[in-house]
């Protein structure tokens, strides 16, 4: 799991910090790998190697969408990331998801250190692999 600070402007213009949370559990990971003939991490050097902007941009996208939840400390079963469509939905809506993908189309590092910090089976991508394409 891993925590993002977003600083952005809401759509009234009134300055918001918010900390994102984004994980792959092996589940998440396995239905992802599945989205793509070979897997996400051939998807991904496909589009690196031809130069594709829009399928980077749908990549990290779908990562976004895929890992976004909130911690939860549960009785039973203790600390867990809860994703729900409905507050997933209000994330991808707002002017923070817009802040954040905008940052890791523009700031390779960022999103190098994004897709990194995401579990294996998206996570061996170099740092030099992401481009503003």
């Amino acid at each position: 799991m891993i925590s993002k600070t977003i600083k952005f402007k809401d759509i009234e213009g009134n300055e918001k910090t918010i900390k994102a949370y984004f994980n792959l559990n092996e589940g998440d990971q396995a239905q992802l790998s599945l989205l793509k003939k070979g897997g996400l991490k051939a998807y991904m050097e496909q589009c690196l190697d031809t130069e594709d902007g829009y399928g980077v941009a749908t990549f990290l996208r779908t990562m976004i969408a895929k890992s976004y939840g909130k911690k939860v400390r549960d009785p039973e079963l203790g600390v867990i990331f809860m994703k729900d469509e409905a507050e997933t939905a209000k994330f991808m809506n707002s002017e923070a998801f817009s802040k954040f993908f905008t940052d890791l189309l523009q700031d390779e590092k960022l999103a190098t250190e994004f897709i990194n910090g995401l579990p294996s089976s998206v996570n061996a991508i170099e740092n030099d692999d992401i481009s503003n394409q």
